[in-house]
Order: structure tokens, then sequence, then C-alpha cells
């Protein structure tokens, strides 16, 4: 199994990085990628505190590289995954997803309120 972060903020002048990514105004947030190379299944676990509210979908690619700036080499699964989404206050959720695609990610849109979005993935792989 492997286990990481998918949402971080990195400071580049000091080149540090902690997890977590703060929320605010009306911008959307890209997780970084999930491999999906010889997944059995993928287990989420979102995160945030504060106040926000907001929309979570889940999107998969199968090309080789693709771009992680906006949603052009993405396509939205709803069929893998229902959301619980932000809706004002701190609260956390937990997905099983089976996902067979090279790669996933979560796209967060926050629509009002503020706080800090934290992202945990599981991966669990075929031998």
């Amino acid at each position: 199994m492997s286990s990481y972060s998918l949402f971080n903020t990195t400071d580049t002048t000091k080149g540090t990085s902690k997890e977590g990514v703060d929320v605010s105004g009306t911008t959307t947030y890209y997780s970084g990628k999930i491999s999906g190379k010889h997944a059995d299944g993928i287990g989420l676990h979102l995160q945030w505190t504060g106040t926000p509210t907001g929309t979570f979908t889940f999107w998969v690619s199968d090309k080789p590289n693709p771009s992680e700036a906006d949603d052009s080499d993405w396509v939205s699964d709803a069929t893998n995954y229902t959301a619980a989404n932000p809706a004002g206050s701190a609260d956390k959720k937990q997905h099983n997803i089976t996902c067979r695609h090279a790669w996933s990610r979560i796209k967060y849109v926050n629509a009002s309120g503020s706080g800090t979005l934290f992202g945990y993935v599981n991966i669990a792989r075929t031998a």
C-alpha cells in the first residue's frame, strides 16, 4: 500500500512544503495526481477546517502525462465517486473508490467561506 498527502502548499522562497491548502473566495483547487497503475482500490480521506462551502469532484485521465493546470486532459467520473461536500463548517469524509484509470485527482471549487483543505490517499495495489 502507498499513502500520501494530496493537497500541499509549497513555499518556494524557503523550499519547504506543508500539508493542506488554504481555500477562499470562488477559487478552484486541484489535488496532486494519484497513480492508478496496478491499483485495486483508492481510499480517500478529505478533511477541512473553517467555514468553506464548495464542491468536490473526482477526475480521471489515461493520457501518459496529463496537464495538471486545468481540466483539458481529464474527465469527470461521477460513477465511482459521490462527494460529501463542505457546507460551512469543519468536517471530514472518507471514500473508497474502485478506479482502473492511469491517473485520478480531486478537484475542489470553493463557493464561499474559507478554511484549510487536507486530502490523503491510500492506494491498494496488486502484487
